[in-house]
């Protein structure tokens, strides 16, 4: 019985020495045809993504570009319209003439008129000001409009900053207007 003993022992190790080639090939097989094509797609997914982030920081840097390339020219445009606005500011010696002019320019097309002036506090050395100029105005509505397209006519930056029309007398067709202007004011 011992040639039968040795048999099944023979039979167990080359069991064993087969489960163990049949266990290191699927490990082998394992690593080929599943893990080694994962990991390749993993390091090319980790390119991509690296690729992304530098395009994404590359358009992020154009946009802030873009955005200073903008913010660039509207100081510019800020700055000529201050310059334009200085070199047609009123000096202040004019300030009444101007006025005059208005109320001239009102009562040319036949309106009757009256004036108030409210200039902005003192500023500081070399600085221009501010003159808020309010005309009240009375007259047909055609002679407040005609007025009106007078201001577009001066050489004098001024600004509209209101203007309102309420009907005065319905009967001959009066109306009253108040135009709020800002002139800038130099001091020489």
């Amino acid at each position: 019985m011992s040639w039968i003993e040795d048999l099944k022992n023979a039979f167990k190790l080359r069991t064993v020495i087969i489960a163990l080639g049949a266990f290191a090939l699927g490990q082998i097989a394992f690593q080929f045809l599943i893990l080694r094509p994962n990991m390749i797609l993993a390091e090319e997914l980790e390119s991509k993504l690296e690729d992304m982030t530098d395009t994404y920081i590359q358009l992020k840097a154009t946009d802030m570009n873009k955005l200073v390339d903008q913010l660039d020219y509207e100081v510019k445009f800020i700055e000529n319209t201050a310059k334009t606005a200085l070199s047609d500011a009123l000096p202040r010696e004019q300030l009444p003439f101007f006025i005059s002019k208005l109320e001239s320019g009102a009562e040319k097309v036949g309106l009757r008129v009256t004036t108030s002036v409210h200039r902005s506090d003192k500023p500081k050395k070399d600085e221009p000001s501010i003159a808020t100029i309010t005309l009240s105005l009375q007259g047909a509505y055609g002679e407040v409009i005609a007025f009106i397209g007078e201001l577009q006519k001066l050489q004098t930056m001024v600004i509209v900053k209101n203007f309102s029309i309420q009907n005065r007398n319905a009967d001959d067709g009066t109306v009253s207007a108040n135009v709020q202007l800002v002139a800038i004011i130099t001091e020489s």
